[in-house]
C-alpha cells in the first residue's frame, strides 16, 4: 500500500484545485518520492500515515520499471553498495516480478519513506497557499539542487 503523512492530505488539496497539472494524488506522492530521493532521506516512522492505493495508478502503470529501478538506484546510493551481488541482493528484496507493482511489501515500505522524508522537505520550502505553478517551479528546483548537492548523486 503507497502511504504518506496524514498531513500530505490538507497540504495538497491547494493543488488539486482549480487549473492544475495534478490530475491525481499519486502526481504529489511522486514529486515528494523524487525530493525523498534526491536528500537521500528516508522518514522510518510509519506512524500517522494515510493509505493512497494499493497500485500504481492509470498514469504510472506503465513505469512501474523505471520506478523500481529507481528505488534500487536510490538505495545504492544511499547505503553505498556498489558490488554487483549487493546491488543483486537489493533487487531480491525489493522487486517482485508476481506484485502488480514489481515491489515488494518492503520495496513499497522504503519507498513510501522517501516520499515521506520527500513530503517534508517540500512542505517546508512550499506553502499550501502557493499555486500549481509554483509548487512545480520550486518543486523541480529544489529537486535539482538536493540531487546536486548530495554527495552520494556525485559517484
Amino acid at each position: 500500500m503507497f502511504r504518506i503523512d496524514k498531513e500530505f492530505e490538507d497540504w495538497q488539496e491547494q493543488f488539486r484545485t482549480g487549473k492544475t497539472p495534478f490530475r491525481v494524488d499519486f502526481d504529489l506522492y511522486f514529486l515528494c518520492y523524487m525530493m525523498g530521493i534526491a536528500s537521500g532521506k528516508k522518514n522510518p516512522n510509519s506512524e500517522n500515515l494515510k493509505d493512497m492505493t494499493r497500485f500504481f495508478v492509470d498514469d504510472y502503470k506503465g513505469y512501474k520499471s523505471v520506478i523500481a529501478t529507481s528505488l534500487i538506484l536510490a538505495e545504492s546510493k544511499v547505503t553505498g553498495l556498489d558490488k554487483q551481488k549487493d546491488i543483486k541482493q537489493l533487487m531480491e528484496k525489493y522487486f517482485d516480478n508476481e506484485n502488480m507493482n514489481q515491489l515488494s511489501d518492503r520495496g513499497v515500505t522504503i519507498m513510501n519513506q522517501y516520499a515521506s522524508a520527500g513530503f517534508k522537505e517540500l512542505s517546508k520550502n512550499i506553502q499550501k497557499s502557493d499555486t500549481p505553478a509554483n509548487l512545480l517551479i520550486t518543486a523541480n528546483k529544489l529537486i535539482k539542487e538536493k540531487f546536486a548537492s548530495n554527495k552520494k548523486w556525485k559517484s
